[in-house]
């Protein structure tokens, strides 16, 4: 009876494990706020959203051959990292747009987005600060918001805050709160 009970239990329990989605899905689940792993701040004219990046996405874009092996290496090397993506638009354009208007700063400008505006992101918890790991900017060219790819070890504590100074671009101080629960929560990508 008791092992019938225990048999009964794993498949239930097996059958509660969210199944793998695919790309378009997985973006969907993203996106949708009540999952929590998407904030938006408005901030006079300036919009900012943060946004989880699922390992998987990641793993997805860095592999080559997409074998069972190469899949659990990529997830393993990149497992230990949160990644957020960073939109910044004021506007409605992009920051490089109004960078424009200001010829004589437009490259010192262009050279703050692409490294010194990253020494002003941190992800806080009330433990510890969060330094980045690594940070990509890429730029729209006009076509939509600035983004920006923001890597940090994980954090153990469960609620932890993005948080983005942004005095030298025309806002203050900008927090995001995510929690652990929220990003665990999220279904793998069927690769």
């Amino acid at each position: 009876m008791i092992r019938a009970l225990l048999i009964g239990l794993i498949f239930f329990c097996y059958g509660c494990q969210t199944k793998p989605l695919d790309e378009p899905a997985l973006m969907a689940f993203v996106k949708d706020e009540d999952n929590g792993l998407i904030q938006t701040v408005e901030y006079e004219d300036f919009k900012l959203e943060a946004t989880y990046k699922p390992t998987d996405l990641i793993v997805k874009h860095q592999m080559e051959k997409g074998t069972a092996k190469e899949i659990d290496s990529l997830r393993k090397a990149y497992a230990p990292y949160l990644y957020f993506v960073l939109s910044v638009e004021r506007e409605g354009k992009d920051l490089e747009t109004g960078f424009a208007m200001d010829l004589g700063s437009f490259a010192e400008k262009i050279s703050y987005l692409s490294s010194s505006f990253s020494e002003n992101i941190v992800l806080a918890t009330n433990v510890k600060t969060y330094s980045i790991t690594d940070y990509l900017y890429t730029r729209s060219y006009g076509t939509g918001p600035s983004r920006f790819l923001i890597i940090f070890e994980k954090p153990t504590e469960n609620n932890f805050e993005l948080v983005v100074e942004g005095h030298s671009l025309g806002f203050g101080k900008v927090k995001f709160p995510f929690t652990k629960a929220d990003i665990n929560k999220t279904p793998s990508l069927k690769l």
